[in-house]
C-alpha cells in the first residue's frame, strides 16, 4: 500500500530520498501506514469449518467476524454476548443412617416452626 503510494509521489526504489530526508523518515512522517498483527488460534477443525460455511452464508470470512469481534469488545468493553454456565447440580451420596439423622433434624425445626406460629 504505502509503495504505490511512494511510487505515484515519484519515488521508484527504497534508496531514494526526497528534501535530503531518508525513505524510512517520509513512509513515518508523511505516510499512514494501518499496523497490522497476526494472531493465531487454535480450533477444533469441525468447529472452524462449520463457523466458516455459516459465516459465508452471511457474507464474512473468519478473519472479519473476529475482527467485528473484538472491535465490539473494545467499544463495549464487554464480550457482546450473554455467558452463563449451566446450574450445577450436585448430588452427595448419603448412608442410611445419616439421611435419618438429616430427616430428624429436619421434622424437629419443621415442629419448632409450628410452635412458633
Amino acid at each position: 500500500m504505502w509503495r504505490n503510494r511512494l511510487q505515484l509521489e515519484g519515488l521508484q526504489t527504497p534508496g531514494e530520498s526526497i528534501d535530503g530526508r531518508p525513505f524510512a523518515s517520509i513512509i513515518i512522517t508523511e505516510s499512514i501506514i494501518f499496523l497490522t498483527k497476526t494472531m493465531q488460534v487454535r480450533v477444533d477443525e469441525g468447529l472452524r469449518s462449520e463457523a466458516n460455511g455459516v459465516l459465508r452464508e452471511i457474507g464474512l470470512n473468519v478473519p472479519s467476524a473476529v475482527w467485528l469481534f473484538l472491535t465490539k469488545v473494545v467499544q463495549t468493553r464487554s464480550i457482546p454476548f450473554e455467558l452463563t454456565a449451566p446450574a450445577r447440580v450436585v448430588g452427595v451420596g448419603v448412608g442410611a443412617a445419616t439421611q435419618a439423622n438429616t430427616d430428624e433434624v429436619g421434622a424437629f425445626w419443621s415442629k419448632r416452626k409450628s410452635q412458633r406460629a
